[in-house]
């Protein structure tokens, strides 16, 4: 008897030293990762000096993807990457890379403000389905919808369909 009672505990401390040596399951994958968002407006300062609210050029898909560690996504004309890191509601992106083809019809202007604003960007907020990234001291903000949802919608509807580049 004493000796099953000895086996027992043995194997016992062998299977505890087996799980404690075991991998640990990574961490969940922040909130933020393998998501798509399709730009729908942002806050510009007018001639005025005024901030106001515009949404994004007619014809113009600008997104933003998120994956393990970087960003990618289209400024309405050319597509990035670029890193970024998130803590606790802050986002920073750095090393943001285009490609460099000419845009017409007025898009370079709006996709130079976007890449401006994902470089100076502070502070992000997910709410349901919305995506808002505040940057230049949290004046400023860039509002997304989910992309996947706004596909959805638009197939529903019969309106334009989101193509994203991974």
């Amino acid at each position: 008897m004493k000796t099953y009672r000895y086996l027992i505990l043995t194997l016992m401390g062998f299977l505890s030293i087996l799980a404690a040596c075991a991998p640990r399951a990574e961490e969940p994958p922040g909130e933020l990762v393998n998501t798509r968002w399709e730009l729908l407006s942002f806050n510009t300062q007018n001639d005025d000096g005024e901030i106001e609210e515009t949404t994004v050029l007619a014809g113009t898909t600008v997104t933003l993807q998120f994956l393990e560690d970087q960003a990618t996504g289209e400024g309405g004309c050319n597509t990035f990457r670029a890193n970024y890191q998130v803590d606790d509601g802050q986002i920073t992106f750095q090393e943001l890379v285009t490609t460099e083809i000419a845009c017409v019809n007025g898009v370079m202007p709006q996709e130079q403000r976007y890449y401006d604003a994902l470089i100076a960007a502070e502070q992000y907020e997910i709410s349901g389905d919305q995506l808002t990234i505040r940057y230049n001291g949290g004046d400023n903000f860039l509002k997304f919808i989910r992309a996947e949802e706004t596909q959805e919608k638009e197939s529903q509807t019969g309106l334009r369909q989101t193509n994203l580049h991974s």
